[in-house]
């Protein structure tokens, strides 16, 4: 079996791998004094009959896709939130509300996975705007500060978990890999995790994008902050989640919510860079408590972060070769290099709207989801 670190490979590895998505949105309303909704604005049983009624099965079956709680059928239309428990512990077929997610079936190309999620954001786009809803891709709620529910039984660090994930909105970013590569990640585990630790903060920071708190743009220590979902999440949450027993898939949560496909794009092919390259090619490595601190640190700073342009730089270095040695096209990650030579992140676009309308519906409907023109 070749090792981890043997990178003088040329292997066709086309259709081995396989992509899955999954974004979650914020609901809002227009002409309402607070746009941006929550558990006090949304129900489920409303929410759940109009994702219900939103056609799928022509366009695949939902392959890979476990079922999810309170819903009767695997769909790639999801209600999120807290659910909530009958007094025996049972399923009570409800929950409480933060917002919608698209999962897309498991596909075989970065390509094929983003043309299903197109369509299945176009569906579910237009069946919110007919109800009088519409999705923003905000990372974090602009305006809920707290979240209090009941444990009902859930593990401490699963509720305390619960309470931060209810205020906080990003994607999954899904990968499998052909049987060999693996083999070479999860046979050592611990070693990913590291390298995971040292350059998932400084991948997260060309991506922040959920500035506010309580309305406002946050200010921590006279620093403004550019990520409220990024300081919250990473002290409770991983960054990976590997799920061996699931054809080896690797989930990637680091990211921020986007507003366009293409930077969906970016981020599966990051991650591809993250992990393929070989020990020679990417070297840092870092504990758990570093990876929190410099979550930290990027969530505040952004670029400015200690070592991010240093991190990023050595991801940019070797992302032609890694993924041009498994026939991935490194030109998708051109928007993520043109943000880091630029210094302009989305959370600083946000801000700059922000100061100059001063209004929160303004900022939802800047952050919807965009689509490509055959589904406009």
């Amino acid at each position: 079996m070749k090792t981890y670190s043997d990178h003088q490979l040329s292997i066709d590895l086309d259709n081995q791998f396989s992509f899955g998505l999954e974004v979650e949105y914020i609901l809002y309303q227009k002409n309402v004094d607070s746009p941006a909704l929550w558990i006090k604005d949304l129900t489920f049983k409303e929410i759940y009959e109009i994702i219900t009624n939103i056609p799928f099965k022509d366009i695949a079956e939902m392959s890979g896709v476990d079922p999810e709680e309170a819903h009767e059928e695997t769909s790639p239309f999801v209600v999120e939130g807290y659910h909530l428990k009958n007094s025996d512990g049972s399923p009570a077929n409800d929950m409480l509300v933060k917002g919608v997610e698209i999962r897309t079936p498991v596909m075989p190309s970065i390509e094929s996975c983003l043309q299903i999620y197109e369509l299945l954001l176009a569906r579910l786009t237009k069946a919110m705007n007919n109800h009088g809803y519409f999705l923003s891709a905000l990372s974090h709620h602009p305006t809920a500060t707290k979240f209090e529910a009941d444990r009902m039984g859930r593990r401490h660090d699963f509720w305390t978990w619960a309470k931060v994930a209810m205020k906080t909105y990003g994607p999954d970013i899904n990968i499998s890999y052909p049987k060999e590569v693996e083999e070479q990640i999860f046979c050592n585990l611990s070693r990913f995790h590291q390298r995971v630790n040292y350059y998932a903060p400084a991948m997260s920071a060309l991506t922040l994008g959920s500035p506010f708190f309580d309305g406002k743009i946050e200010k921590r220590h006279n620093d403004t902050v550019l990520s409220r979902r990024t300081l919250r999440r990473s002290p409770v949450a991983p960054a990976i989640e590997p799920h061996l027993n699931e054809n080896g898939r690797m989930e990637f949560k680091f990211f921020e919510m986007a507003n366009t496909t293409h930077e969906y794009h970016a981020m599966f092919l990051l991650c591809l860079v993250l992990s393929l390259a070989s020990d020679n090619e990417l070297t840092g490595l870092s504990e758990d408590h570093d990876r929190i601190y410099s979550f930290g640190e990027v969530a505040k700073k952004g670029l400015d972060g200690a070592n991010v342009f240093e991190v990023i730089g050595e991801l940019r270095g070797v992302s032609d070769d890694v993924l041009s040695r498994y026939g991935f096209d490194s030109r998708g990650l051109d928007l993520f290099w043109d943000r880091l030579d630029q210094g302009v992140l989305p959370s600083h676009q946000i801000m700059e709207e922000f100061k100059n309308h001063g209004s929160m519906l303004e900022i939802l409907h800047s952050r919807r989801p965009i689509l490509s023109e055959q589904y406009v």
